[in-house]
């Protein structure tokens, strides 16, 4: 899946598994979605004005910025393309919120 024009299996971390959020468990099936980290490193490579309150939101749920911040720095290490301007957009969102990652 591609998300601006970057994979998505290049943005989120190798232990994204780890915090997975179970949402369904049944008889012979189970559902996780991507926890909060993992979202928010989606939606600040997005980079939409919509999704400006949906970072603000996860972030108000306490997920660990620092996982978040040390993804970025990796990414823009790597010249992920857009990745500084997804680091950009969740310092803006941090600092609007008065949180340090």
């Amino acid at each position: 899946m591609v998300l601006s024009g970057v994979l998505i299996d290049k943005i989120i971390s190798k232990d994204y598994a780890d915090r997975l959020v179970l949402i369904y468990k049944g008889k012979h099936l189970e559902l996780c979605a991507l926890g909060k980290e993992e979202l928010i490193l989606m939606k600040c490579f997005a980079g939409r004005e919509k999704d400006i309150p949906h970072v603000r939101a996860l972030i108000k749920k306490n997920p660990d910025l620092k996982i978040v911040d040390k993804r970025l720095e990796e990414l823009m290490n790597k010249r992920i393309p857009q990745a500084s301007k997804a680091a950009d957009f969740f310092d803006d969102i941090c600092s609007q919120l008065g949180v340090a990652p």
